[in-house]
């Protein structure tokens, strides 16, 4: 107790020479080694010997005869003594002191030796026991696992803990809702606008009376009466396909009054905004003397005693109420009524509410007027509720407009009196044969194998059919399958330079989706005019200058993002304009071929770096003639 620093390792080091001095002295003299040799550990307490203490003995014979043999090779024979505890399993002549007898060290002695900055030492003081002697080149050698085994004495070591505190476990990362961006609102926009969904409040309504549920009370019937509503059943059928239909049927019904009642929501909200700020304005008018705080906060005190709700659910609500009302400044009605659930996010983290996002949404204001109000010609009735009367602008078809961000949209026809005063165009939604020039039957019809017994895709593989439960061909699901829209989600707009007008794709179109079918006039032997030039199992032409669909006006580009792809539906060939990746906001464009350009005095005004025909001389664009049938 109360040793000196580093008085245990000079003790040690003191007895390993005593050792070695000794071994050597027996080896050099030549004197056999007596058949028992062993070391005995005595200790004194207080430099008392008479009262001593036996440590215990060790066996050395061993010993000497491997230092007897260092000597005859002339090599140094080093040993080291390390502090371990011995197994009491050990055999042979080893003498294990008691755990009573084994000295123990003070905690001074402990903290120098945890002080010291020998390697060697730091070594040794992870392990504690009784002396052991080892050779000097073993003692930064750890044991391999076979000798632990076989060894008569298996050592147990005390390792220092090496362990880290413990730490808080981090908690995992969860996916987040992002907030919505401008460019989301506006394609969620259009994706509206151009769904299946009807905006027309009349017709929801009445959808709840079709036939199979006469004899159940509405939905809707029961809010009109104030009445708790009922819960909608269904009536039982026999055959469990009529029940999924009428499942179905509700389904779209419900969705349909549910897009409706958001809309007219949205609505309602933002007016609120604009009826609280009058009403601020009338309070600061009546009262002078008041503060425009303290008017606000009047306004709102009249409101929380109204509506029900608390001034801190008010405020809350406010905020995003306040962003429906400044879209609606600047997008018009249309963009709260066709918004969707994106516009809640966009207005609840105001990203994108800027000047420049708000001038995005006036230039495109028109462009959804347009295409609203010839898809979903009663979509305004819904505006009757704030008691805005306004009536449709635009009529006909969606692609009778030409659209563009700076000017206000004008008829089709307009855009080509300047080259044919007669011009008119009617829009199809499938081609039509011209019977001047083949009759009554198609050029488009590919001949069916024998062996097959229906309609097989020749690119898939599949069974097609005009029934989408039957069909398995899921190539262009948008144009022929369950996943058809009433019309493609494109405008047509004016270009800037020259080109007159071109088609603009209002939603993204991936890859490998089609963006609709070539359609015009089928026919043959037409000269001198724009026509696609196409063959299955004869030559035929399609010619859209008086008829045919929105491809019609898609321009010409030396780096196209999108084109022209052969496709047998049904046994009829069809001519698909397939995407080639195309984001909303783009104009779609095709590669006309070179047999196009081949010869024709025209000037390609694609503007491409990679253009292949910029250095044709231009004229003036053709006036199309009629065809022979028109």
């Amino acid at each position: 107790m109360g040793a000196e620093p580093g008085a245990l390792e000079r003790l040690s080091a003191h007895i390993a020479r005593s050792i070695v001095q000794q071994i050597a002295t027996v080896s050099a003299s030549g004197q056999s080694p007596p058949a028992a040799c062993k070391l005995d550990l005595k200790g004194y307490i207080d430099g008392d010997i008479s009262s001593s203490i036996d440590l215990g003995s060790y066996d050395i014979s061993t010993l000497i005869e491997s230092g007897r043999s260092s000597v005859a090779t002339e090599t140094p024979f080093e040993t080291s003594i390390e502090w371990q505890q011995e197994s009491h399993a050990s055999t042979g002549n080893e003498v294990i002191p008691s755990e009573e007898h084994i000295p123990r060290r003070s905690s001074r002695s402990r903290r120098a030796l945890n002080n010291d900055s020998d390697s060697e030492t730091s070594k040794r003081r992870k392990i504690t026991g009784g002396l052991r002697l080892r050779p000097m080149g073993s003692a930064n050698q750890s044991m391999s696992p076979e000798a632990e085994e076989n060894s008569q004495a298996p050592v147990r070591r005390l390792q220092a803990d090496v362990r880290e505190k413990p730490q808080r476990r981090t908690a995992r990362d969860e996916p987040a809702l992002r907030p919505s961006t401008l460019s989301k609102l506006i394609v969620g926009i259009w994706e509206q606008v151009f769904s299946s969904m009807s905006f027309d409040i009349s017709v929801v309504s009445s959808e709840w009376r079709t036939t199979g549920f006469q004899t159940h009370r509405s939905l809707i019937s029961d809010l009109a009466q104030g009445e708790q509503p009922s819960a909608v059943q269904v009536p039982p059928a026999t055959v469990p396909e009529r029940t999924f239909t009428r499942m179905n049927l509700l389904c779209r019904k419900i969705s349909q009054a549910s897009r409706c009642s958001r809309a007219l929501e949205v609505v309602v909200q933002a007016s609120w905004i604009e009826h609280f700020d009058r009403q601020v304005q009338e309070i600061a008018k009546e009262h002078p003397q008041l503060s425009a705080t303290k008017a606000r906060m009047k306004a709102l005190a009249q409101a929380c005693s109204e509506i029900g709700w608390s001034e801190k659910e008010i405020r809350n609500k406010m905020a995003i109420w306040r962003g429906y009302k400044e879209i609606k400044d600047h997008g018009g009605w249309v963009c709260l009524v066709f918004a969707g659930m994106g516009i809640y996010r966009f207005c609840k983290y105001r990203i994108g509410f800027d000047p420049e996002s708000m001038a995005i949404l006036r230039r495109t204001r028109t462009r959804f007027e347009v295409a609203a109000d010839t898809l979903h010609p009663h979509w305004r009735d819904m505006l009757t509720i704030v008691g805005d009367t306004s009536s449709r602008v635009y009529n006909g078809h969606p692609h009778d407009w030409v659209v563009s961000d700076h000017d206000d949209p004008v008829p089709l026809k307009q855009t080509y009196l300047q080259y044919d005063p007669q011009f008119s165009f009617t829009h199809l939604d499938s081609s039509v044969v011209d019977p001047y020039a083949f009759g009554a039957n198609d050029p488009r019809q590919v001949a069916v194998q024998s062996h097959q017994a229906a309609h097989v895709c020749n690119v898939c593989g599949e069974k097609q059919s005009e029934d989408v439960t039957e069909s398995t061909c899921r190539c262009f699901p948008n144009l022929f399958g369950s996943d058809q829209l009433p019309v493609a989600p494109v405008q047509i707009f004016r270009t800037k330079n020259g080109r007159n007008n071109g088609l603009l794709a209002c939603c993204p179109f991936e890859r490998g989706v089609a963006i609709g079918e070539f359609t015009g006039l089928i026919t043959k032997g037409l000269e001198g005019m724009d026509v696609m030039q196409a063959e299955a199992e004869q030559r035929y032409q399609i010619y859209q200058g008086r008829e045919g669909n929105y491809t019609r006006f898609v321009n010409h580009s030396c780096r196209p993002n999108s084109q022209f792809q052969r496709f047998v539906w049904m046994g009829t060939q069809r001519i698909i304009l397939v995407s080639r990746g195309i984001e909303a906001g783009q104009e779609i464009t095709v590669d006309y071929s070179d047999a196009y350009w081949r010869n024709l005095p025209k000037t390609c005004l694609c503007q491409e770096s990679c253009c292949r025909f910029k250095n044709q001389d231009r004229i003036q664009p053709r006036i199309e003639t009629a065809s022979p049938s028109s």
